[in-house]
This record gives C-alpha cells, structure tokens and sequence, in this order.
C-alpha cells in the first residue's frame, strides 16, 4: 500500500501491483492485526513447543492450524479495504510462514513483547468482544506470552525474556504460585499495558485464564494440541 500522495507526480507503480490510497492507516493496522498479531501468536507458542523457526511451527499440524484460525479472527475484526481480499491475505501470509528458505526465529520474535501485544493481540481482542465474535484466539495468544513470561521451558531450561520491563515481570511472577488465575491477573494487571475494556470483560479473563491453565497442566505441546481441536 503506497500513500497517495507525490508532489512532483506519481510513478505508475500499479502497473506492477500496487495500490495508491489516500490513507494508508487501515492497512497499517491489517499488518499489525494480521501478520504481526499471528507471527506473535506463534512466536511465543512454538518457542515454547521446541520450534526454532516459523517454518517448524508450520510443519506442525495443530500449531499451523491455530496459526490459521488465528489469521481468520484476525481478518474479521477488520474492516473492508479497497483492493483486499482479507481471506486471501491470510492465506497468503500462512504460505509465507512455511517457506523452507525462510529463517526467521521464534525466539527472535518473541522478544518485545509488551511493546507488541497492546497493538497485536489486545487491540482486535477488545474489538471482537465489542462486535461479539470469539475471542478465545487471542486469548490462546496471550496465554502462551504470558507462559513465556515465566522464563523456563516445559524441560526447565531458562531463557531470557529480552522485553524491557523483563526486571518488573520478573518481580511481579517471583511471588506467585503457579497457577493459572494468580499469573494471568498479576500480568494483566502490569500497569499501562491491559486496556480497561479487557480488564473489565469477565469473558476475556475466563478465557484467558482456561488457556494459561490448560498450558502450564499440559504444557505447551499438549496445550497446543488440545487447542486444535476446538
């Protein structure tokens, strides 16, 4: 998408595929909702699930059809836009993440994450539940950063969470039993990062709180795998 603005005249790009619009924004936010929301999605879960890059995450059947499902609920918290076919985009993008010639790590990906999550996960989390869609894709998504968070794979290997509040998640866990409920809502509660509308949304805390428990019983391969199948 390309700003449909040129003070010294346009080049005619749209002869190779581009698309001149007036104001880019919504398609900024397609980005952000769709190929960041999910590359989020399956950053933290296939890290934790043993997969060093996207393409391993796609290769496994559950987590590449949660990738999907992810993907589908992203597009419909999107409004229409001009020259998009949304459900071709996401198929796009899943085609794109199962490249072999591609290594982009998870781990590369999950770094950040309370930087990313208000604008990938948590923003169409909060228009699904005003439009009365599902949201329990992304509250997968944030149950499996929030398992992240905990900096210790299934295997009790330990990692750093390279997020720049890492020192302050790390206090705020320290104390914690593990448990579900008490580690989703002290994360949740890290100020300035939950938006108020999902704090308030009984349905949401529920949801998010079912995942984080069926991964931290599971762990993160059984979870994935329970999730597939609805």
């Amino acid at each position: 998408m390309i700003e449909d603005h040129f003070p010294g005249g346009r080049p005619a790009w749209e002869r190779a595929g581009a698309i001149f619009v007036s104001d880019v924004t919504p398609y900024e936010r397609m980005k952000l909702t769709m190929l960041n929301g999910s590359h989020s999605m399956l950053a933290y879960a296939g890290f934790l699930a043993g997969h060093h890059y996207v393409r391993d995450v796609m290769a496994d059947d559950s987590l590449a059809a949660l990738v999907r499902r992810h993907l589908s609920s992203a597009a419909a918290v999107l409004p229409a836009l001009c020259g998009i076919d949304l459900a071709a985009y996401g198929q796009a993008l899943a085609e794109r993440f199962e490249n072999p010639a591609i290594a982009h790590e998870t781990y590369q990906i999950a770094m950040d994450g309370t930087e990313k999550l208000p604008q990938r996960l948590l923003a169409p989390a909060v228009l699904s539940l005003e439009a009365g869609l599902p949201v329990r894709p992304f509250a997968f998504a944030v149950a499996a950063w929030m398992r992240y968070c905990l900096g210790e794979t299934d295997g009790g290997d330990t990692y750093a969470l390279r997020d720049p509040r890492a020192v302050e998640i790390t206090a705020v866990l320290a104390s914690l039993p593990h448990e579900a409920e008490a580690i989703s809502d002290a994360l949740q509660r890290l100020p300035g990062l939950f938006p108020a509308k999902l704090l308030e949304a009984s349905q949401w805390r529920c949801e998010v709180s079912r995942a984080l428990g069926r991964i931290l019983d599971l762990g993160m391969r059984g979870a994935i795998a329970e999730e597939a199948k609805g």
